[in-house]
């Protein structure tokens, strides 16, 4: 990551061809957020393209690519899923999945031939999908009185917080989104307005009817 809380992913689904010797290589670029997510869209692409010789793949997750893999698909090792690898690599890419469709050609291109096309084509596809910063979100929630409603609200319109969500029922609450690096000073402005004083661990904390909870981050929100 850099600054703290951004990092390179997808802003769309992208493509891109390669072609040699008679074999056509269509790569697809896209994002995810799971092994779910993957294999949703490797299911998709391969009813897709039935007839293709191999699909293969490699994705990248976490905000720091905590969890990857490459996959070759029936092609020799180290010739397809990791040269795709590579190109993500490349570009810093996380959060993401890139897999090339192979109709062979005919003739053999040997391991250099493979590596070429399958970095290759999938290279273009990230480009065509057009690589973007985006950041790690961190969510809380604050319940509060309705006598707090006013200074409350003032005090979040001062901050970098947006509300994702709110609540004015029997027990107000409203949750709010904000970048990472930003979410102890937010807190601690909103804490300071409503008590007094910044609070140092927001984890979970509840004064006169004021609660702060800190929820799950999100990573990214493009």
């Amino acid at each position: 990551m850099t600054d703290g809380d951004s990092f390179i992913t997808l802003k769309r689904h992208g493509t891109g061809e390669f072609k040699s010797k008679g074999s056509r290589f269509i790569a697809h670029a896209t994002r995810v957020k799971s092994p779910a997510e993957v294999k949703t869209f490797l299911d998709d692409l391969r009813k897709e393209h039935f007839k293709s010789r191999h699909v293969c793949y490699a994705y990248r997750l976490g905000v720091d690519a905590e969890e990857y893999r490459a996959n070759d698909d029936g092609e020799p090792s180290g010739s397809a899923g990791l040269p795709i690898l590579n190109a993500m690599k490349s570009r810093q890419v996380v959060n993401a999945v890139v897999a090339v469709v192979r109709y062979f050609g005919g003739t053999k291109l040997g391991i250099p031939g493979l590596i070429e096309a399958y970095k290759s084509s999938a290279a273009l596809s990230i480009s065509d999908a057009l690589p973007v910063e985006d950041h790690v979100y961190g969510q809380y929630k604050l319940q509060f009185e309705y006598d707090v409603l006013g200074p409350l609200m003032e005090v979040i319109s001062g901050t970098n917080s947006q509300i994702k969500d709110q609540s004015y029922e029997e027990q107000p609450y409203i949750t709010l989104i904000t970048k990472m690096s930003q979410l102890d000073q937010d807190l601690n402005k909103i804490c300071s307005k409503l008590i007094g004083y910044p609070v140092v661990n927001h984890k979970e904390f509840s004064l006169k009817g004021f609660k702060v909870e800190i929820l799950e981050d999100i990573e990214g929100l493009i």
